[in-house]
């Protein structure tokens, strides 16, 4: 997993450095941070990962591209969107220092997801794997990713590997419509199976909750799954399941005297400041203050 990243450190010396890593979700998708340093030229060799990312700089620089019947020279804005497919070598040299924060999604987890939607290709993802693009969804998503997963100092639970599949999803959905794939219905799905993935959820609270697990007791495919549950609860499955373990974590803050870390961790939650965090989010006030307010 990150190949493409450490062939590029291998290949290279010091020319990229990773700042911050991590390999998280089912998908087991590379997360990463690199510092790339003003280049004359460099092959980008050919990798098995679908990489996404962005260029961190603070104003517009040039790349040349070789395009294989030629070299093209691009405007590079700041936070543009780079993506490359897999098995894609290519020469390039850019004129200034930059960061890279990115993913590196696995070719297999990509077909598989594509098996499961019932529509597009890896033609398509293909096709709308391109250099500079300017999709403002795709940026926020990887910007997030990169941020909740190079922190080291936070704790890492089943809810981010549920919002790392689930974002990964929808950035594979926009390089497929820039690819000119047809959008996917959205239209609702049975409510019964939706309420299946809830009451699985229920009965889960204090085990490791992913989105595979989530879909297949609703029976259906993981990105069907996704965009049914939103459509009929108006939240994503992960913004659901965060807010159901909060509002079970209230009920118990009120009717028991368990301390806060135990009410964490029944409920699912990473750790005590985790839970917190979290907390103070959804409710205005930590734990501790709510429970006292309320008594």
């Amino acid at each position: 997993m990150g190949r493409f990243f450490e062939d590029a450190m291998t290949d290279y010396g010091d020319t990229n450095r990773i700042v911050a890593h991590a390999t998280v979700g089912r998908s087991q998708t590379w997360i990463s941070v690199a510092a790339c340093r003003k280049q004359e030229g460099r092959w980008l060799r050919g990798f098995d990962d679908l990489v996404v990312g962005i260029f961190d700089v603070s104003k517009p620089f040039i790349m040349e591209r070789d395009r294989g019947d030629g070299f093209e020279r691009l405007k590079i804005k700041p936070g543009a969107v780079y993506a490359i497919p897999w098995s894609c070598d290519r020469f390039a040299a850019w004129n200034t220092n930059y960061r890279f924060p990115s993913i590196a999604v696995p070719r297999k987890w990509v077909r598989d997801f594509l098996d499961g939607a019932g529509v597009g290709s890896e033609d398509s993802v293909v096709k709308g794997s391109k250099l500079a693009a300017e999709d403002p969804v795709i940026a926020i998503l990887i910007r997030r990713l990169v941020d909740a997963h190079t922190n080291s100092a936070r704790a890492v639970d089943d809810l981010d590997d549920l919002y790392c599949d689930q974002s990964i999803g929808l950035i594979i959905s926009a390089l497929m419509r820039a690819g000119g794939e047809r959008d996917i219905d959205n239209s609702r799905g049975p409510h019964w199976r939706i309420r299946r993935a809830m009451e699985f959820v229920e009965a889960q609270s204090q085990r490791r909750i992913i989105l595979d697990d989530m879909a297949h007791a609703a029976g259906l495919s993981k990105f069907h799954f996704s965009r049914s549950f939103k459509s009929a609860t108006g939240y994503t499955p992960h913004e659901w399941v965060v807010r159901h373990r909060l509002a079970k974590a209230r009920e118990m803050l009120m009717n028991s005297n368990l301390p806060i870390a135990e009410i964490a961790r029944s409920t699912g939650f990473a750790s005590a400041s985790r839970f917190g965090e979290m907390f103070r989010r959804r409710f205005g006030k930590p734990p501790r203050a709510w429970r006292e307010a309320g008594r």
